[in-house]
């Protein structure tokens, strides 16, 4: 059975009439409060896009969280087929098991969310390294370790660019960011550099569907909206 989770602020804004010199005090009250530096981090997401969670066993299920075992769909489809689209993602990859992963799916024409069909990004955890391997309708490519050992296993933090129509001889394109700005010099991770991947990306294909998803193995995503793509082909 299909489970549907929405995602809702915790945030209540109260207003507090409170005269302190002429001024009325608006206190914002909400599940943690904290003081937030500008910075050169990638992601400021909170929270997760509504979904429907279509397998497995997770042990979390929340507008916060998913974690376990399993995997969602996103509510809202993509706008088409031949879409440029980005995804702010937070998560951890638990524990030391070789087998914790977690997996972004754009782009594919299964309701059920496969790795097989659309683009696939999915980060693996062995020991305290984390590699990363990115997958059109099945076939993958895996980033260069020289880029992943940069990263850190619990704290997976990343604005994710998925193209599936460039315009150009490579009809697919990933890009990582861990930091802003977002350009292709910037990006860790550029699909259009050959530099960047151990063997040779599928250029000629396409995905061909319009859901979106994730799916997690002893992972724990904390943070997943989907948004506009973030530089231009």
């Amino acid at each position: 059975m299909e489970k549907f989770i929405l995602r809702i602020s915790r945030k209540i804004a109260i207003l507090y009439p409170a005269l302190l010199s002429g001024v009325v005090v608006f206190l914002l009250v909400g599940a943690t409060l904290s003081l937030v530096a500008c910075g050169g981090t990638s992601t400021d997401v909170t929270g997760i896009d509504p979904y429907t969670q279509i397998g497995g066993t997770l042990t979390t299920a929340t507008a916060d969280e998913i974690s376990g075992i399993g995997k969602v769909r996103f509510v809202t489809p993509l706008a088409g087929v031949l879409t440029n689209n980005s995804i702010k993602f937070k998560a951890a990859l638990d524990g030391s098991s070789t087998n914790s992963t977690a997996t972004i799916v754009f782009n594919s024409n299964d309701l059920n969310i496969t790795e097989s069909t659309g683009i696939a990004v999915k980060f693996s955890r062995t020991g305290v390294n984390v590699s990363c391997q990115i997958g059109v309708n099945g076939n993958w490519v895996t980033v260069a370790s020289s880029i992943t050992n940069m990263y850190a296993p619990l704290a997976l933090d990343f604005v994710i660019d998925i193209h599936n129509n460039t315009g150009g001889s490579n009809k697919t394109r990933v890009l990582i960011w861990r930091y802003t700005p977002y350009a292709a010099t910037t990006a860790d991770v550029d699909t259009n550099s050959s530099g960047d991947l151990t063997s040779s990306y599928p250029a000629a294909q396409q995905a061909p569907g319009i859901y979106t998803g994730i799916i997690v193995n002893q992972a724990t995503v904390t943070g997943a909206a989907i948004s506009t793509n973030k530089i231009v082909n």
